[in-house]
């Protein structure tokens, strides 16, 4: 499976597969704005400080940026969303570790947020590829 940097021309195909994502997601209740998914995603593909990584099949994304830490200024790169439904969650994965460490991070946080994976395998593949398991993630919703 390969992987390629997003640029402006995929914005409507990664919106399109956010939707998706978005449908299974636990967070399927929320209202999916696609005018501001798409803007969001031509930022983030655009951005100096972020980056989105697609499949070539245009079925898997990964969108992150990178920021310096609170406490010691080292560069860490959050991923924002991670969906694939054509098997390239892990190329999509190494893409986005190896745009991290050029961008200087010095550490790649990654999550299953919107819990379509089972927690259990998920911990066991990420474990597998050098990551270690981070607290927890607590959501409430504000009904807004």
């Amino acid at each position: 499976m390969t992987v390629r940097r997003a640029t402006s021309e995929d914005v409507a195909r990664l919106t399109r597969l956010a939707q998706l994502e978005h449908a299974r997601s636990q967070f399927n209740t929320d209202r999916f704005d696609p005018t501001v998914a798409a803007r969001n995603f031509e930022t983030c593909a655009t951005g100096a400080m972020s980056a989105v990584f697609i499949s070539n099949t245009g079925l898997g994304f990964i969108a992150g940026f990178v920021q310096p830490g609170l406490y010691n200024g080292r560069m860490t790169a959050h991923e924002l969303a991670w969906y694939s439904e054509d098997g390239s969650g892990l190329a999509l994965l190494d893409a986005f570790t190896v745009w991290s460490q050029r961008m200087r991070a010095t550490r790649v946080v990654v999550a299953n947020f919107a819990g379509i994976k089972d927690a259990p395998k998920f911990t066991r593949v990420l474990n597998r590829k050098g990551f270690a398991f981070l607290g927890n993630t607590f959501s409430k919703s504000l009904n807004q």
